[in-house]
């Protein structure tokens, strides 16, 4: 049987079934692109409440029970790859998933990996095990790697457009082989207008390892700037501003109390992590990852040093956080300097309530917490405020009159400055 042909048929006419395993921004917005393409789907994960919130519609399978993947053609792998405590890779999710996943593979499938990871990971892992199950790569089972590109927007108004979705923004796709990278072309080609092709799984893999080191190195550049530029009394972004009006050969990136979300704070030591198990040592990149770790650490000791010098009584002992997630306008919590401040002030034996006009609840240390609505009577509870995440839809003008102390990681308050702190 001519494994190929006939799956290739099966994508070109839209009768493929399409199982995505890993539901969070990535995955979501692979399936409900796929499901709007007219494709019959299946999105899988163990999150019983990740599967409760998405939507129901018709030809589509929400699960938690990986049997459905023996009905599945093309299987979409989108899950985490988070870093051990030592900083080396943690693929314990992927490696799950192919066992659970195992009974259920049979001859026809094509497997592609949308993970940030290292490079070798999808022929090592992935190929490896697909091997030993016996499967012929290339000849009836196909491989594929498409590293995503998904920016985790959040629509804070209808009117609102994010310029780079799915749909317009270039995907690389590589493939095992010829046949493999044909085949993943033809998929993607059906939810964004331009597939690039790599030349190999391992350059594919090494270009989203790129991209991400690449923001990390410039964020840290200007985080380190920050906390020396701090000591001698000079404006961080001010100077960038400056600097900024240069037409060509400079990029600005922002300053801010350290990075989140699920690539960049990890990429650099996925990076870093193969370099050193090839006897080379990726200095600039691994000190990039440990700067921008170093500027929370930074920001947390500023505010609680201000605390105990000056003296400030807190009303049961607790601050106030502007801005749980990572970044402007999301509601993405992973690797948050929210919660990794709020861990640091907990450790001083200080506690905290927070505001996030995106973030209902969240779960630090096991204690659920809910978002608090700003109002005056909010802000008259706490002597310390901390801007962390700087959403569009903060009433800054509240913030900036309310607030006694005040502690912005995100330059996002003008016109203020008694008890005003830029960090």
């Amino acid at each position: 049987m001519n494994y190929f042909e006939k799956l290739r048929k099966k994508v070109i006419q839209k009768n493929a079934i399409i199982c995505i395993i890993g539901l969070g921004y990535v995955g979501s917005g692979l399936l409900k692109s796929f499901h709007s393409r007219g494709f019959k789907t299946i999105g899988i994960d163990i999150d019983a409440e990740k599967i409760k919130r998405k939507f129901i519609k018709k030809n589509l399978i929400l699960t938690k029970n990986y049997q459905n993947i023996n009905i599945a053609d093309i299987i979409i792998i989108a899950l985490p790859t988070p870093l051990t405590k030592n900083l080396s890779p943690d693929l314990s999710f992927l490696r799950k998933s192919l066992k659970l996943m195992s009974p259920y593979l049979k001859k026809g499938q094509l497997i592609s990996l949308e993970s940030s990871t290292y490079p070798g990971t999808t022929e090592e892992i992935i190929g490896s095990f697909l091997k030993k199950k016996h499967f012929n790569l290339s000849k009836d089972f196909f491989l594929v790697y498409s590293p995503e590109r998904i920016s985790p927007e959040l629509k804070i108004k209808k009117s609102k457009k994010i310029k780079y979705n799915l749909n317009n923004t270039p995907k690389i796709c590589a493939g095992y082989s010829n046949k493999c990278l044909k085949l993943g072309k033809e998929i993607y080609n059906f939810v964004t207008t331009d597939v690039v092709q790599a030349p190999n799984l391992k350059t594919a893999e090494t270009s989203k390892m790129v991209e991400n080191v690449f923001r990390s190195i410039n964020i840290a550049l200007v985080n380190e700037l920050k906390m020396f530029l701090n000591k001698i009394n000079i404006d961080i972004d001010e100077v960038l501003n400056l600097a900024g009006t240069k037409p060509f050969g400079f990029t600005k990136f922002s300053p801010g109390p350290g990075y989140g979300g699920h690539c960049i704070p990890l990429d650099p030591f996925y990076l870093y992590w193969l370099a050193k198990k090839n006897k080379f040592d990726l200095k600039f990149v691994k000190t990039s990852g440990l700067i921008n770790r170093k500027i929370t650490s930074w920001i947390s000791n500023k505010i609680i040093n201000f605390i105990v010098k000056n003296k400030i009584k807190l009303f049961k002992k607790k601050v106030l956080i502007l801005g749980m997630a990572y970044k402007k306008d999301i509601d993405d919590t992973r690797e948050s300097p929210g919660l990794i401040i709020a861990n640091k002030l907990k450790k001083e034996g200080y506690d905290f309530e927070y505001s996030d006009p995106h973030v209902n609840k969240i779960n630090f240390n096991g204690l659920i917490k809910k978002s608090k609505k700003l109002t005056t009577s909010l802000f008259s509870r706490f002597q310390v405020v901390i801007i962390v995440t700087d959403h569009s839809t903060f009433n800054y003008k509240l913030i900036s009159e309310k607030s006694k102390y005040l502690f912005d990681c995100r330059n996002s308050v003008n016109n203020r400055k008694k008890n005003y702190f830029k960090l």
